[in-house]
Protein backbone atom coordinates (compact mmCIF):
# COMPACT_ATOMS: atom_id res chain seq x y z
CA UNK A 1 0.00 0.00 0.00
CA UNK A 2 0.99 3.21 -0.78
CA UNK A 3 0.01 6.86 0.95
CA UNK A 4 1.35 10.10 1.63
CA UNK A 5 2.92 11.52 5.42
CA UNK A 6 0.77 14.01 6.33
CA UNK A 7 2.95 15.19 9.15
CA UNK A 8 5.91 14.17 11.00
CA UNK A 9 7.61 15.57 14.44
CA UNK A 10 11.37 14.67 15.13
CA UNK A 11 11.40 15.60 18.70
CA UNK A 12 8.36 12.94 19.47
CA UNK A 13 9.71 10.53 16.73
CA UNK A 14 6.02 9.41 14.88
CA UNK A 15 3.78 11.14 12.60
CA UNK A 16 0.59 10.55 10.13
CA UNK A 17 0.41 8.82 6.54
CA UNK A 18 -2.56 9.08 4.68
CA UNK A 19 -3.48 6.06 2.44
CA UNK A 20 -3.96 6.27 -1.13
CA UNK A 21 -7.05 3.97 -0.28
CA UNK A 22 -9.45 5.86 1.07
CA UNK A 23 -11.19 3.33 3.23
CA UNK A 24 -7.64 3.10 4.81
CA UNK A 25 -7.64 6.95 5.89
CA UNK A 26 -5.09 8.13 8.23
CA UNK A 27 -2.32 5.49 10.03
CA UNK A 28 0.39 6.83 12.59
CA UNK A 29 3.60 6.08 11.86
CA UNK A 30 6.99 5.87 14.49
CA UNK A 31 10.49 6.42 12.80
CA UNK A 32 11.24 2.75 14.34
CA UNK A 33 9.10 1.14 11.35
CA UNK A 34 10.72 3.08 8.61
CA UNK A 35 13.33 0.99 6.79
CA UNK A 36 16.44 3.15 5.84
CA UNK A 37 17.59 3.15 2.15
CA UNK A 38 21.30 4.68 0.39
CA UNK A 39 18.51 6.17 -1.94
CA UNK A 40 17.35 8.38 0.64
CA UNK A 41 20.46 9.16 2.40
CA UNK A 42 19.60 6.03 5.40
CA UNK A 43 16.81 8.06 6.77
CA UNK A 44 14.25 7.14 9.38
CA UNK A 45 12.92 10.46 9.74
CA UNK A 46 9.91 11.37 6.71
CA UNK A 47 8.83 14.46 6.49
CA UNK A 48 5.54 15.85 5.39
CA UNK A 49 4.89 15.43 1.40
CA UNK A 50 6.80 12.19 1.23
CA UNK A 51 5.26 9.26 -0.70
CA UNK A 52 5.53 5.77 1.25
CA UNK A 53 5.03 2.08 0.75
CA UNK A 54 4.08 0.29 3.94
CA UNK A 55 1.92 -2.40 5.14
CA UNK A 56 -0.81 -2.12 7.87
CA UNK A 57 -0.36 -3.15 11.66
CA UNK A 58 -3.75 -3.40 12.46
CA UNK A 59 -2.01 -5.05 16.22
CA UNK A 60 0.07 -2.01 16.78
CA UNK A 61 0.73 -0.76 20.62
CA UNK A 62 -1.18 2.18 19.69
CA UNK A 63 -3.89 0.45 17.40
CA UNK A 64 -3.77 0.42 13.78
CA UNK A 65 -0.57 1.54 12.66
CA UNK A 66 1.97 1.59 9.39
CA UNK A 67 5.02 -0.70 9.37
CA UNK A 68 7.60 -1.78 7.11
CA UNK A 69 7.70 1.52 5.88
CA UNK A 70 9.98 2.52 2.88
CA UNK A 71 10.02 6.12 1.71
CA UNK A 72 9.57 6.17 -2.36
CA UNK A 73 9.64 9.90 -3.16
CA UNK A 74 11.04 13.22 -1.29
CA UNK A 75 11.73 16.50 -1.48
CA UNK A 76 14.69 15.56 -0.15
CA UNK A 77 17.57 14.67 -2.61
CA UNK A 78 21.39 14.09 -1.93
CA UNK A 79 23.24 17.68 -3.30
CA UNK A 80 25.45 15.84 -5.06
CA UNK A 81 27.20 19.27 -6.36
CA UNK A 82 28.19 19.47 -3.22
CA UNK A 83 30.86 16.66 -3.74
CA UNK A 84 34.16 17.69 -3.28
CA UNK A 85 36.65 17.09 -6.57
CA UNK A 86 38.83 14.97 -4.59
CA UNK A 87 35.92 12.70 -3.94
CA UNK A 88 35.51 10.86 -7.30
CA UNK A 89 34.96 7.42 -5.89
CA UNK A 90 32.02 8.75 -3.69
CA UNK A 91 29.56 10.61 -6.85
CA UNK A 92 26.62 8.02 -6.10
CA UNK A 93 26.71 8.49 -2.86
CA UNK A 94 24.23 10.62 -0.96
CA UNK A 95 25.63 14.60 0.09
CA UNK A 96 23.69 16.67 2.74
CA UNK A 97 23.89 20.19 3.69
CA UNK A 98 23.26 20.15 7.58
CA UNK A 99 23.83 22.36 10.55
CA UNK A 100 26.76 21.19 12.84
CA UNK A 101 26.62 21.34 16.91
CA UNK A 102 29.53 22.26 18.94
CA UNK A 103 30.46 18.93 20.76
CA UNK A 104 30.11 19.00 24.63
CA UNK A 105 33.06 19.57 26.51
CA UNK A 106 36.04 16.76 26.42
CA UNK A 107 34.23 15.24 23.63
CA UNK A 108 35.49 13.89 20.28
CA UNK A 109 32.17 13.70 18.57
CA UNK A 110 29.60 16.28 17.64
CA UNK A 111 25.98 15.74 15.79
CA UNK A 112 24.67 16.82 12.31
CA UNK A 113 21.23 18.40 12.57
CA UNK A 114 19.90 17.02 9.34
CA UNK A 115 16.86 18.68 7.17
CA UNK A 116 14.34 16.30 8.27
CA UNK A 117 15.23 16.68 11.96
CA UNK A 118 17.62 13.67 12.61
CA UNK A 119 21.02 13.89 14.23
CA UNK A 120 23.70 12.55 12.18
CA UNK A 121 27.34 11.29 14.35
CA UNK A 122 30.48 13.18 12.98
CA UNK A 123 34.39 12.59 14.37
CA UNK A 124 35.67 15.96 14.87
CA UNK A 125 39.05 14.77 13.54
CA UNK A 126 37.38 14.66 10.12
CA UNK A 127 36.92 18.35 10.19
CA UNK A 128 39.75 20.03 8.72
CA UNK A 129 39.52 23.87 8.26
CA UNK A 130 37.21 25.53 10.91
CA UNK A 131 37.56 22.86 13.87
CA UNK A 132 38.22 26.03 16.26
CA UNK A 133 34.92 27.71 15.80
CA UNK A 134 32.94 24.95 16.35
CA UNK A 135 34.92 24.13 19.48
CA UNK A 136 34.01 27.50 20.71
CA UNK A 137 30.78 26.99 20.96
CA UNK A 138 29.36 28.45 16.99
CA UNK A 139 27.29 26.14 14.92
CA UNK A 140 28.16 26.09 11.55
CA UNK A 141 26.19 25.20 8.01
CA UNK A 142 27.78 22.30 6.29
CA UNK A 143 28.14 19.68 3.86
CA UNK A 144 28.84 15.83 4.06
CA UNK A 145 28.36 12.66 2.88
CA UNK A 146 26.52 9.82 4.96
CA UNK A 147 27.97 6.32 4.96
CA UNK A 148 26.07 3.22 6.68
CA UNK A 149 28.84 0.89 8.81
CA UNK A 150 28.35 -2.59 10.28
CA UNK A 151 29.46 -1.80 13.83
CA UNK A 152 28.62 -4.00 17.23
CA UNK A 153 27.65 -3.18 19.96
CA UNK A 154 27.01 -6.04 23.18
CA UNK A 155 27.94 -9.03 20.79
CA UNK A 156 25.39 -7.92 18.22
CA UNK A 157 25.83 -6.73 14.41
CA UNK A 158 23.84 -3.56 13.77
CA UNK A 159 23.93 -0.75 11.35
CA UNK A 160 25.88 2.32 11.93
CA UNK A 161 25.77 6.09 10.15
CA UNK A 162 28.65 8.58 9.86
CA UNK A 163 28.92 11.91 8.13
CA UNK A 164 32.09 11.67 6.06
CA UNK A 165 33.94 14.90 4.66
CA UNK A 166 32.58 17.47 6.26
CA UNK A 167 33.12 20.69 4.50
CA UNK A 168 32.07 23.95 6.77
CA UNK A 169 30.89 26.73 5.62
CA UNK A 170 33.34 29.57 6.72
CA UNK A 171 33.14 32.70 4.09
CA UNK A 172 29.98 34.60 4.09
CA UNK A 173 29.21 34.04 0.30
CA UNK A 174 29.66 30.54 1.09
CA UNK A 175 27.16 30.41 4.09
CA UNK A 176 24.69 33.14 2.28
CA UNK A 177 24.22 30.71 -0.94
CA UNK A 178 24.32 26.92 1.01
CA UNK A 179 22.26 28.28 3.56
CA UNK A 180 19.51 29.19 1.74
CA UNK A 181 19.48 26.38 -0.13
CA UNK A 182 19.20 24.39 3.30
CA UNK A 183 16.55 26.46 5.11
CA UNK A 184 14.13 25.68 1.72
CA UNK A 185 15.04 22.25 2.69
CA UNK A 186 14.13 22.23 6.19
CA UNK A 187 10.84 24.84 5.68
CA UNK A 188 8.10 22.10 6.05
CA UNK A 189 9.95 19.73 8.80
CA UNK A 190 8.46 19.87 11.64
CA UNK A 191 10.58 19.94 15.51
CA UNK A 192 13.20 19.71 13.77
CA UNK A 193 15.55 21.68 16.66
CA UNK A 194 15.35 18.43 19.05
CA UNK A 195 17.82 15.73 18.93
CA UNK A 196 17.26 12.79 17.07
CA UNK A 197 18.35 8.77 17.63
Amino acid sequence: MEGTVTFFSASQHYGKVVADDPTVGSLRLSDEDVIRTEEFGWRSFPIQGDRVRFEIDTQGRRGRQAKNIFIIQSALQSESDLRPEDTKNYRRDYWELGTLLPPAHGIDHSFIVRPDGEHLYAKLNKITEGLDRVLSGETLPCSYLIKKWIGTKNGDFRPFYEAIFLKLYESPSQEASDSALFLAAVANVKGNDKRGR
